[in-house]
């Protein structure tokens, strides 16, 4: 019994730990689409990175130290074509590039515990890209 209880109490934190852990990086890879989804909408929303981070930030609620960075792209000739960032020039030869949106989050996760060899705040991260309809 003496042996028990500890072990259980143990065990207990760890699961909920882990919880904690997989909760903050599904929350933090959610927001990255929410502010990719939004810059999808349109080419006009696919220039707003301001608003995209804020979108990305207003699903982040709740987690520590969360950032949010938005980036825009022009793919030129599908997949093997050179990229430009928005606003910055246009595809070659005159052809209709494809507009791409990215969205770059992540956050600071603190355990409830302090574990031997476990360097805390571990970062949690997530990223999401979507093609600009």
């Amino acid at each position: 019994m003496a042996l028990t209880l500890p072990l259980s109490v143990g065990l207990l934190l760890g699961v909920v730990e882990t919880g904690r852990l997989a909760y903050a990086a599904l929350t933090v890879t959610e927001a990255a689409a929410a502010g990719a989804r939004y810059g999808a909408q349109s080419v006009a929303t696919a220039a707003d990175l301001a608003g995209m981070e804020s979108a990305a930030a207003d699903n982040a609620q709740g987690l520590k130290n969360f950032t949010a960075t938005a980036s825009c792209y022009l793919q030129c000739g599908g997949t093997g074509g050179g990229q430009i960032t928005c606003g910055a020039g246009s595809c070659a030869n005159g052809q209709q590039p494809t507009i791409y949106v990215t969205v770059n989050t992540s956050a600071g996760f603190k355990s409830l515990a302090n574990y031997p060899f476990v360097s805390w705040p571990v970062t949690v991260s997530g990223q999401a890209t979507m093609r600009v309809q």
